[in-house]
């Protein structure tokens, strides 16, 4: 049976090594040692930090929409 194939391989939970700027809202900080999101963009070498309050909202429409992509295939 072939692998299933991860789609969610440019998203990731990671921890501050030094604090950082969440790219949502930029008056809202990770602090060195916390976790936040971190998706790496799909052609480049970048990435964009997300704080745990943004992050759960962030993930929160993910979750939906693949509940919808989810529901459209069955």
């Amino acid at each position: 049976m072939a692998k299933v194939r991860d789609i969610l391989v440019h998203v990731s939970v990671s921890g501050a090594v030094r604090g950082r700027k969440c790219h949502r809202n930029s008056q809202h900080r990770v602090q060195a040692g916390e976790s936040f999101l971190l998706v790496r963009e799909a052609h480049s070498l970048g990435s964009k930090n997300y704080c745990k309050e943004c992050a759960r909202e962030i993930l929160s429409l993910a979750k939906s929409r693949l509940d919808e992509i989810t529901q459209e295939l069955l």
